[in-house]
C-alpha cells in the first residue's frame, strides 16, 4: 500500500451531473448551446432558477469549481470546434433528408462532398491533439455541456472510436477512417419520424422495425450521394449488429461483421447507455463498463471487449469514488492501467481524515466499489 501525504490542496474543477449541482456553487467552466454560444458563463454563481435553466436545456452535466481537484483537464474538443460540427452536421443532415433532390447530380451532391471534407479536416485536427497526448486520452470525458443530444452522441461515438481505434495500432490514416466512420453512425436516423425518435413510451413492434431501418436507409445515403470508401460507410450499416447474431438489419455473426462496426456497436452502447434520455437516465460510466464486459463474447466481440476497457478510461481525474474499504476520495492521477488510479484519500467510513494518495496499483486488495458525487458525511 503506497501512501504520498498531499500538503496542500487546490482549488479547481470537478464535473457532476446536473441533479447533483446545489445552489451556491460555481461555474469552472461556461455551458455552450449547440452551436457554441455561450448559455452561462464561467464563475457564475448558481442558484435554483439557473440550475432549472439548464436542466430545461438538457446540459446533464457542468463543471463547478471545487476544493477537492487540484487539477484541470484540456478539453477534448473546443467550443469553436463543436460549432464548426454542428453547422456542417445541419448542412448535411438537411440535404440527406430530401434524397430526391441529392440523386438529381445537381449543386447538392458537391455541397455534400464538401461537407465530408469538413468532418475530415475536424477530425484531422482532433487527431493532431488526442492521439499524442495521453493526459486527453486517460481523461476523455465526453462532450456532454451542450444541448443537443442527437449530435453530441454522435461526436462521442467518435471520439470513443478513435482512442479504440488508436489502442489497437491502427495507422492515422485509418484511426481517422474509423472515427469518419463512427461520426456517421447514425445519419440514417433523418428519415425516421421524431414522434419515433423522441417517443417516450416503448416503442410498439411497427415503431422498432421503422427503427431498424435507419442503418440502411444511412448507408444507402452514403453509398449513392458520397464518395466516401466501403470502410467509412460500414459502421453505418452495422453498427447495431451484434457479435451472437441477434443484432439487425441482417442478423450478421461474429467476424461476419466488419471491425469498423464493431467498433461502433461498443461505442454506440457505452455512450447510449451513459446519456440521458427522454425515458431514461442514463447510467453511471462504471455501470455502462460492467454491462460491456458482462456482455463480451455475447453482444460484443471478446477481444475488442478487452481493448475498450483499456481504452476507454471510466475514472478520469477529478472523478470521486468510494472504495471497497469504505474510503471515499478522488481520482489525482492515472497510470497504466486506468482501472487501477491513484486516489487522494479525504474520508475513512465518513470520518474526515487529513488527505493523503492511495494508489491502486500497489494496493490489490482494494477497489472501486462505485462513482460518488459528494462525500457520504458532508451535507
Amino acid at each position: 500500500m503506497v501512501y504520498v501525504q498531499i500538503s496542500q490542496l487546490g482549488i479547481n474543477m470537478r464535473k457532476i451531473p446536473i441533479e447533483y449541482v446545489m445552489p451556491g456553487q460555481v461555474l469552472h467552466k461556461p455551458v455552450y448551446d449547440y452551436a457554441g454560444n455561450i448559455i452561462m458563463k464561467k464563475n457564475t454563481v448558481l442558484d435554483e432558477n439557473s440550475i432549472n435553466k439548464l436542466k430545461k436545456l438538457g446540459i446533464s452535466t457542468v463543471y463547478i469549481i471545487d476544493k477537492y481537484s487540484n487539477q484541470e483537464l484540456e478539453e477534448v474538443i473546443k467550443p469553436k470546434l463543436i460549432k464548426r460540427f454542428k453547422d456542417t452536421d445541419t448542412k448535411i443532415l438537411n440535404i440527406s433528408s430530401n434524397k430526391d433532390i441529392v440523386t438529381d447530380k445537381t449543386g447538392f451532391r458537391k455541397e455534400i462532398h464538401q461537407c465530408i471534407e469538413d468532418y475530415e479536416s475536424f477530425i484531422d485536427e482532433i487527431i493532431e491533439d488526442t492521439v499524442h497526448n495521453s493526459d486527453i486520452i486517460n481523461n476523455l470525458m465526453s462532450v456532454s455541456s451542450y444541448d443537443d443530444s442527437t449530435f453530441i452522441h454522435s461526436i462521442n461515438v467518435m471520439l470513443l472510436s478513435l482512442v479504440v481505434a488508436n489502442r489497437l495500432g491502427m495507422s492515422r490514416s485509418e484511426v481517422k477512417r474509423v472515427a469518419l466512420s463512427c461520426l456517421l453512425h447514425d445519419i440514417g436516423k433523418v428519415y425516421i419520424p421524431l414522434s419515433i425518435i423522441n417517443k417516450v413510451e416503448k416503442l410498439e413492434v411497427e415503431e422498432f422495425n421503422i427503427i431498424k431501418n435507419h442503418p440502411i436507409k444511412g448507408y444507402e445515403f452514403l453509398r449513392d450521394c458520397t464518395n466516401l470508401s466501403q470502410a467509412e460507410r460500414i459502421a453505418c450499416l452495422t453498427h447495431h449488429e451484434k457479435w451472437d447474431g441477434t443484432g439487425y438489419p441482417y442478423g450478421k455473426i461474429a467476424d461476419d461483421i466488419h471491425l469498423y462496426g464493431r467498433i461502433c456497436c461498443l461505442c454506440d452502447v457505452f455512450d447510449a447507455l451513459t446519456s440521458d434520455k427522454a425515458y431514461r437516465k442514463g447510467v453511471k460510466p462504471n455501470e455502462a463498463m460492467e454491462y460491456i464486459m458482462g456482455n463480451g463474447g455475447l453482444f460484443f466481440d471478446y477481444e475488442l471487449v478487452k481493448i475498450f476497457t483499456e481504452a476507454v478510461n471510466i475514472y478520469p481525474i477529478g472523478t470521486m469514488v468510494l472504495l471497497s474499504n469504505g474510503f471515499e476520495g478522488i481520482i489525482e492521477g492515472v497510470g497504466e492501467y486506468n482501472m487501477r488510479p491513484t486516489v487522494t484519500i479525504y474520508y475513512e467510513n465518513g470520518k474526515k481524515v487529513k488527505p493523503y494518495t492511495l494508489d491502486l496499483q500497489e494496493s490489490l486488495n482494494i477497489v472501486i466499489k462505485d462513482i460518488i458525487y459528494k462525500f457520504s458525511a458532508e451535507e
